[in-house]
């Protein structure tokens, strides 16, 4: 899968399904407990762990689109910040696909 599909799939999973969508952790289980991006028990990710549980395309490759799609470094900062919305989460999610396709990616 190319990363221009990996990021806008991501991107669809978190409008059709809010609820996978956690701030402040990287995972969560349906316990509420914390796990890591690739448990098996995981439910709910923050952006970094929405990029680092895909394993192909390569995520780091994933996280530098999402980067530039939201102007920062710090995908968990700017994931955790207060008011962020699932929505806007979605958007970048969506930005960083576009910029991936025109990069013929």
């Amino acid at each position: 899968m190319t990363p221009s599909l990996a990021l806008a799939a991501i991107a669809r999973k978190l409008r059709m399904d809010p609820e996978i969508w956690v701030q402040g952790r990287m995972a969560r289980n349906r316990a509420g407990m914390d796990v890591g991006a690739t448990a098996i028990d995981a439910c709910a990710w923050c952006a970094v762990g929405l990029v680092l549980r895909e394993r192909e395309p390569r995520p780091i490759e994933l996280c530098s689109y999402l980067e530039r799609a939201i102007n920062s470094e710090f995908v968990g900062e700017w994931n955790d910040a207060d008011g962020r919305t699932v929505a806007q989460v979605a958007d970048a999610f969506e930005r960083a696909a576009e910029i991936a396709k025109g990069e013929g990616r």
